[in-house]
């Protein structure tokens, strides 16, 4: 059963990624809704940049591309066979479609020839999704890569064939190993705001989510930064000045935007003309290029809280994943769903030599879960497999955030090291 807070957070979500430029052409996303499609890992290899590290120090910072290179190798030449399937949203209702998580797989298990790499289109419906799922049942496969969709808040059947998930799924389910939960995103703005010497904060956040905005509150109160106000935006309201008018005269040094992608420059726009002079703060997945550009000016100066690497990055750990999909699809866009999917098909890659024997459902659940400080490429904090003490999220084991402000219409790495999420998450209370 899919709760209240979790359909609230998928409408933001989704909302996210519509702002993040989520959608492709891709060639490799054909076919019609829940359709399976076969792609065997092409036999190149990915480039693997020797490139200098990444600013930070080895307890929290990225890993450095040398770093990614010695993980990835010992499997290299593993000639084991099985099958990955993606699922996600390659085609939706809205406008909203993951086809470049495909790719991004493929890419990433290039050098591993044997390895199938399937994917199954759940077409923004929940029973298309579990229709995937069924499918990756039928087809044998030893791990389903999440990308962005129900697969989100559901791998029910999964679970019970005993098959194990990695990426966009679900937190709360034992047999998930989640790396970008929506959620937790979110909760990371809380976490932002302290890392960005915030003392008090007012939260504009879509009416209904209010859970958002209370993790938004937890989260900034753990780094000592008070919340002085709130209001609630309803969906697809034309006209948000009676909200941006309840934060203004309440002295708050931040503004958080828990909003969707539809509402960013509404909001923005709409702070500047009150003459809001706040430091404003969101996700990074709401502040892609494309809306950058629409703003402008406006977007000078905004905070924005990633999980992984910014795609828009100079980071050297992102061109190997770059150049792989261009080899894949040359199309494809390195998008924020790109970069996570692409660090879940890493992280599989790394457990393999811990696997003696045939790669199965089973055996891949054991070395996954006994994964320690693993790179997943470089694009994502090291990654350790240990549960987080809640109740909500104790299968996210990507608790890590990074701090960006937009410059001359980039984003630039505000943050030396990764800042942690984990005590917000933990914290953190749902009703």
């Amino acid at each position: 059963m899919v709760h209240t807070w979790q359909r609230a957070a998928s409408v933001i979500a989704v909302g996210a990624c519509l702002a993040a430029g989520c959608s492709s052409s891709s060639s490799n996303s054909g076919g019609a809704s829940g359709d399976t499609t076969v792609t065997t890992a092409a036999a190149a290899t990915a480039a693997v940049s020797s490139a200098a590290t990444t600013a930070g120090t080895d307890s929290g910072s990225a890993t450095t591309v040398a770093q990614v290179a010695t993980t990835i190798a010992p499997a290299a030449g593993d000639d084991r066979a099985f099958k990955v399937m993606v699922i996600g949203d390659e085609t939706s209702q809205i406008s909203f479609t993951v086809p470049e998580a495909v790719p991004a797989v493929e890419a990433a298990f290039a050098g591993l020839p044997n390895v199938t790499v399937l994917h199954c289109d759940s077409a923004g419906d929940s029973n298309t999704n579990q229709d995937c799922e069924r499918k990756a049942v039928d087809q044998g496969v030893a791990i389903v890569i999440g990308s962005f969709g129900q697969i989100g808040s559901d791998v029910a059947i999964l679970k019970d064939a005993g098959i194990p998930a990695i990426g966009g799924t679900d937190p709360s389910a034992s047999n998930s190993f989640s790396l970008s939960a929506g959620l937790a995103s979110y909760a990371g703005l809380g976490v932002a705001a302290g890392e960005a010497k915030c003392t008090t904060i007012a939260t504009l956040f879509l009416d209904g989510a209010d859970f958002l905005a209370n993790m938004v509150q937890q989260g900034a109160a753990l780094q000592g930064a008070k919340e002085v106000a709130r209001s609630g935006i309803p969906q697809n309201t034309p006209d948000i000045a009676p909200q941006v008018a309840a934060l203004t005269g309440v002295g708050a040094d931040c503004i958080m935007l828990s909003v969707t992608p539809t509402q960013v420059i509404q909001a923005v726009t709409a702070l500047n003309q009150a003459g809001v002079k706040a430091q404003l703060i969101g996700v990074g997945a709401v502040f892609p290029p494309e809306v950058i550009k629409q703003l402008g000016d406006l977007a000078e100066g905004i905070i924005t809280s990633e999980i992984q690497i910014n795609p828009a990055d100079a980071d050297p750990a992102l061109e190997p994943l770059r150049t792989a999909m261009a080899k894949i699809d040359p199309k494809a866009p390195v998008t924020t769903l790109a970069v996570l999917s692409w660090a879940a098909a890493n992280l599989i890659i790394e457990a393999l030599p811990a696997i003696d024997g045939d790669v199965t459902p089973a055996t891949l659940t054991t070395a996954l879960q006994g994964l320690t400080d693993a790179s997943g490429g470089g694009v994502i904090h090291p990654v350790t497999m240990k549960d987080l003490a809640s109740p909500t999220f104790p299968r996210f084991y990507n608790p890590w955030g990074l701090l960006y402000q937009i410059k001359d219409g980039q984003p630039v790495r505000l943050s030396k090291d990764y800042f942690s999420l984990r005590p917000v998450l933990e914290a953190v209370k749902l009703g």
